[in-house]
């Protein structure tokens, strides 16, 4: 019919993401086969038990670049040859149940963290700088209509 057509989105949390992206390189990766990509971390909040894991994997680097209140590392994964095992590996990885593994990672709160202002006071004062700002620019039939309807004088 002509009319653009937009996907149907659901909830995705990262944490969730990262996990099925570890178990699909373990299944799709050969031995030895790398797996690289940047994992967003609050920085005050980051720990190295942040990172994933998985049995099939290896932890080869863990790079940072910050940038003030969060940072991104660049993790690389080494598939694992099929009779080795990842020492560091502690608790099963269910795709299906992100929650269960604990601690809390600092990237899964990195959506909420990194869309909030640093100084929310600041951020409302300069909205209510903006507005009257706004109104000094009006010209001076606006300014009429504005006085007319409000029963206040506009300078």
């Amino acid at each position: 019919n002509g009319e653009p057509r937009y996907p149907q989105t659901i909830p995705y949390e990262m944490h969730q993401v990262l996990l099925d992206l570890l178990n699909f390189s373990a299944v799709y990766l050969i031995p030895g086969g790398r797996l690289v990509y940047w994992l967003p971390t609050v920085t005050d909040e980051y720990t190295p038990d942040d990172v994933p894991i998985h049995p099939h994997l290896k932890l080869i680097a863990n790079s940072n670049q910050c940038f003030g209140r969060w940072s991104r590392r660049l993790i690389t994964m080494q598939k694992l040859n099929p009779g080795e095992k990842n020492l560091d590996f502690i608790f099963p990885v269910d795709s299906t149940n992100a929650s269960s593994i604990t601690p809390v990672p600092a990237h899964a709160r990195f959506r909420d963290v990194y869309f909030t202002p640093k100084y929310p006071v600041f951020a409302e004062e300069t909205k209510s700088e903006e507005k009257s700002v706004g109104k000094s620019k009006l010209g001076w039939k606006e300014k009429k209509k504005l006085e007319k309807n409000s029963s206040k004088k506009i300078e």
